[in-house]
């Protein structure tokens, strides 16, 4: 398959791999290959049921892909499952017919129909969310007479063969990550105790939640904050901003009017709230609190750095600098200002180090006021380093 978008899979944007990761190999690998071939011997549909996050649609065409390489594949549209009975399907030789998110296949006849494509020799494979699976398969004895068929189909032991994938990940599948994954982040996610699948899937979804924000014109102090973390952290500051730092920032230069208390509060909560991945191990969200500070995730600080359109403003830069909580996270708003060509905010970050007796700030300060036409200045500045033994300002 050359886009494994077509199986269910999730496209992932991260700096140095492929669109959909390189396969890390599961334990339970072997078990699933072999409910494949057992499914597929009796008849029967495989029906791959898991959490969000778990990596089933991954991990099942995996194992699809490995077991039968050649056999053609068939995705049908949700809407047309039923009519695809009706083809003729041994024309297709060996093929295989993929229903992710089976549930969204809703129709009265769906057990005639796999009956008839089961019969007809196709390999079927499904997946679906285990919260769902279970809500479908419900058994509601007050309410006997109303039978949901999808349920009904999926229950079925002589037509359906169910197996649980799991969500999190076993020690031996977390080391086994750095043969095939090379992302610093993916790498300290997994080492951190967290499952891949799981990272994997939250990481683009708080990319959809944050582009949400961006265009909600109802809510904008929602997308100021986020804003003013990620510019914050953007700067080269790798330590949460305070609240009072960032309720600053927000007024002053991502919102056209003072926010309300409620507003702020309304907004912190909301980016603080984890979304429905991962289970309570996971909780991931935009924004994470640390007491008085914020934070923030940090697939979408990598994510947003490399597609940010607007510049940082300069009240942010200079709350960084005043706000710095130490000599080297100047060191650091420096020498990113001085990628992003922000000179005046390199200037200032060297002459508060140089101020503070930093000699090799001297230095850079005296090359910046150099190409400043500030000879002068820049001469002060190096013999002063150079006074105090600097061999670069001699």
């Amino acid at each position: 398959v050359a886009d494994l978008g077509v199986l269910g899979v999730k496209p992932i944007d991260l700096r140095g791999e492929p669109p959909y990761l390189t396969y890390v190999p599961r334990d339970d690998d072997p078990t699933l290959t072999q409910q494949l071939h057992e499914a597929a011997a009796a008849k029967r549909m495989l029906l791959v049921t898991g959490y969000s996050g778990a990596g089933k649609s991954r991990s099942a065409a995996h194992a699809v892909c490995q077991a039968y390489p050649a056999h053609r594949l068939l995705r049908p549209l949700e809407d047309r499952l039923a009519e695809l009975a009706d083809l003729p399907l041994a024309e297709l030789a060996s093929a295989g017919l993929w229903l992710d998110d089976v549930e969204k296949y809703q129709h009265s006849a769906l057990a005639e129909t796999l009956r008839k494509l089961l019969g007809a020799g196709l390999v079927l494979v499904g997946t679906i969310r285990l919260a769902q699976y279970r809500a479908l398969t419900k058994v509601d004895g007050s309410r006997a007479e109303f039978r949901n068929p999808v349920g009904e189909a999926l229950s079925d032991d002589r037509l359906v063969q169910q197996v649980d994938w799991k969500r999190d990940w076993s020690q031996c599948e977390r080391d086994r990550t750095a043969d095939y994954v090379t992302n610093r982040l993916a790498r300290t996610a997994v080492g951190a105790g967290l499952s891949l699948s799981v990272w994997a899937v939250a990481g683009p979804e708080l990319v959809k939640e944050l582009k949400y924000i961006r265009a909600d014109e109802d809510d904008p102090c929602r997308y100021a904050l986020v804003r003013a973390v990620l510019d914050w952290h953007h700067t080269g500051l790798t330590s949460p901003i305070p609240w009072s730092v960032a309720v600053d920032l927000v007024n002053r230069a991502y919102l056209d009017y003072p926010a309300s208390d409620d507003d702020l509060t309304e907004a912190v909560n909301w980016a603080t709230s984890p979304i429905g991945v991962g289970g309570r191990r996971g909780r991931y969200s935009l924004l994470t609190r640390q007491r008085d500070a914020l934070t923030v995730n940090d697939f979408i600080e990598d994510w947003d750095g490399r597609h940010q359109q607007s510049p940082i403003p300069d009240a942010t830069w200079l709350s960084a600098i005043a706000n710095a909580p130490s000599f080297d996270s100047l060191w650091n708003i420096g020498f990113t200002a001085h990628f992003e060509g922000q000179t005046a905010v390199e200037q200032t970050a060297m002459q508060t180090l140089a101020k503070a007796s930093d000699t090799n700030a001297m230095v850079n300060l005296g090359l910046l006021l150099l190409r400043d036409r500030d000879p002068a200045a820049a001469q002060a500045w190096w013999e002063r380093a150079a006074a105090a033994g600097n061999t670069d300002a001699m």
